[in-house]
């Protein structure tokens, strides 16, 4: 990974910055919990859910840009030029927004009465007024390089959400009041990052390139919203066919496990533009190296996780949140399957680099379309299925589970034919190995000795890796 043009000590400091605010977060998420009761954090769970995919009002402009500007000469005036582009046409999604929110505002009773989510759809809406905005402009100092003052203002955006949520615990504040505080720190937000590329913004804009971003963007855009539901369309599933009690234990249980992946992720996102740049030019056998390498990464992350996790569960959600004691399963379910998109992320910016987007994105829709149409089948039909003791949220965790699953297996079939010697079966088998045991002696309520075989597997299969990764960390210090 070192040649990468963001550097091992950069890397290392972002994700400590992250891992920072990921322990803000898991405060957040807890506190909020405890308060709210599991029906009120359903609902704001399935708000902030809308208000993080709200940036598909974009049209994809944050993935074009990383795609087309990845790799190119940041002196060339086509670089500066498509910046610009860019920042002009988020602006003026953002209007749109503006406006759209006002009208949810004047309309909230109304709205409120189709759902509770009805009311708080203005502020979905004014949030991604500057969202959308930041979003680009984070990505555009990534591919710059600059991962550390990203790093910082996610530091500042974590710090001010758990002052927020303190004080409405404290005070006794409603959730309107911890969005109305929460969309002031989006507010800053924008503006911090606003001054960073204030200079390269002027009312010059091609509105040919607009549409050539927007025609590159829009499948990328497609894929990131499907991807992300293929996590997330459990809660919305939940949310509009159930009650909010079980939403918010489903939302509980997501929460944990993307909190627990936060880091992972952001490591992952501060190296796509690179992994992009150098999978346009790699060769056959450098690509292979590359994925073994980054999987084997990934697995002793996974490991490692899985291990704190189960000690997580067991001696702290039981005792303190005895309320959701019961989302385990649901847990484990969706901690598999954004690892099991975290390992298809190099394959997934191997074919982003070789332009098989459209194919991906099939794939990621069809994996959507699998879960949703299995999903809904379940609550019309549950009679049916309540002979194999799971409940239905348990049921909705296991289908996500198999939906990326299936997505997977579709993206390693189609990056095969840019490896060299592909061994993409075995190690899905592996995987597949790892969640079985584990799941079967969890199931037999035997923790411990689920634990000891995964600490087993770490230290006699995973040995390179583990080394490796802590050679990177001892060049760091």
């Amino acid at each position: 990974m070192n040649n990468f043009n963001i550097s091992n000590k950069d890397t290392f400091y972002f994700s400590l910055i992250h891992y920072f605010v990921l322990a803000l977060h898991i405060c957040r998420g807890l506190f909020l919990a405890k308060y709210l009761g599991a029906t009120g954090f359903g609902l704001y769970g399935l708000v902030l859910l809308a208000q993080q995919q709200i940036s598909a009002s974009a049209l994809g402009m944050r993935e074009a840009i990383t795609l087309k500007l990845s790799g190119e000469d940041e002196q060339s005036t086509d670089y500066i030029s498509t910046i610009n582009s860019t920042l002009i046409f988020t602006i003026f999604v953002g209007f749109l927004l503006l406006i759209s929110g006002f009208i949810s505002f004047f309309e909230k009773e109304k709205l409120s009465n189709v759902h509770p989510i009805g009311e708080y759809l203005y502020f979905i809406c004014f949030h991604g007024v500057f969202s959308i905005s930041s979003e680009v402009i984070r990505n555009i100092l990534r591919i710059k390089g600059k991962i550390l003052y990203v790093g910082v203002i996610d530091l500042i955006y974590g710090l001010s959400i758990i002052c927020w949520a303190l004080i409405i615990i404290f005070f006794e504040k409603d959730l309107f009041t911890f969005f109305t505080l929460s969309l002031v720190t989006n507010i800053c937000i924008f503006f911090i990052y606003f001054y960073e590329i204030f200079n390269l913004l002027n009312l010059k804009f091609q509105l040919r390139k607009i549409f050539n971003l927007i025609s590159l963007g829009f499948p990328l855009l497609i894929l990131n919203v499907s991807t992300i539901l293929m996590i997330s369309i459990g809660q919305w599933i939940v949310g509009f066919q159930d009650n909010l009690y079980n939403l918010g234990l489903f939302g509980f249980a997501v929460s944990i496990a993307s909190i627990v992946n936060h880091g992972l992720g952001s490591i992952t996102w501060a190296y796509f533009s690179s992994m992009i740049a150098e999978y346009k030019v790699a060769s056959k056998n450098r690509v292979s190296e590359l994925s073994r390498t980054i999987r084997g990464y990934l697995f002793v992350c996974f490991i490692v996780l899985l291990i704190f996790t189960s000690f997580l569960y067991s001696y702290f959600i039981e005792v303190f949140f005895k309320e959701y004691e019961s989302t385990y399963f649901i847990f484990l379910m969706i901690f598999y399957s954004q690892f099991i998109q975290l390992f298809s992320y190099p394959d997934n910016a191997l074919l982003l680099a070789r332009k098989k987007i459209n194919q991906v994105s099939m794939i990621s829709i069809l994996s959507c379309l699998f879960m949703s149409t299995l999903s809904i089948f379940i609550y019309n039909n549950y009679d049916f299925f309540s002979l194999i003791f799971f409940q239905k949220i348990e049921l909705i965790s296991i289908i996500i589970f198999l939906g990326n699953l299936l997505y997977m297996i579709g993206v390693l079939r189609l990056s095969r034919a840019y490896k060299e010697k592909p061994q993409d079966l075995n190690f899905l088998i592996y995987l597949c190995f790892h969640i079985v045991v584990f799941l079967f002696f969890q199931k037999m309520n035997m923790p411990l000795i689920s634990v000891l075989i995964l600490i087993f597997f770490l230290v006699i299969f995973h040995r390179r890796s583990s080394a490796s990764l802590f050679r990177i960390l001892k060049d760091v210090f």
